[in-house]
C-alpha cells in the first residue's frame, strides 16, 4: 500500500495527485537546461532506472532514451535498466520484481 501524500492508488497502480497543468509547467521549467556538464564529475557506480511512460504521454518522459544514452557515454561506470510500463511514480511505488532484482544486484 502506498502511504505517500502525493499519489493515489488506482487499479493500474499509482498516479500522481498533482494537477497535470503543474506537471506541464515543471516540464517547461527544466526543458532546455543542460545537466550534462555534471555527468563527468560523478565518481560512483550508477544504476539508471528509466520509466518508459510519462504522466501525460510521451512528451513528459522524465528520462527519455536519448538522455540515458548521453548519460551512459559520460558517466563512468553507469548502467541502465528500462522498467517497462512505468512512470516516475510507479517505477518506485509499484511492486516490480525485475526492478528489485536489478537494485539488489547493483547494491551487492
Amino acid at each position: 500500500m502506498c502511504s505517500r501524500h502525493d499519489v493515489i492508488e488506482t487499479k493500474k497502480g499509482v498516479r500522481s495527485r498533482i494537477n497535470p497543468a503543474h506537471v506541464r509547467q515543471e516540464i517547461n521549467d527544466i526543458r532546455g537546461k543542460n545537466f550534462t556538464q555534471y555527468y563527468g564529475a560523478i565518481t560512483s557506480d550508477v544504476l539508471i532506472l528509466r520509466a518508459t511512460e510519462g504522466f501525460l504521454g510521451e512528451e513528459d518522459l522524465l528520462l527519455p532514451l536519448h538522455a540515458v544514452t548521453g548519460m551512459l557515454k559520460e558517466i563512468p561506470d553507469a548502467r541502465d535498466m528500462a522498467v517497462e510500463g512505468t512512470n516516475h511514480f510507479s517505477i518506485l511505488f509499484n511492486e516490480r520484481n525485475e526492478r528489485n532484482k536489478a537494485l539488489a544486484t547493483f547494491l551487492q
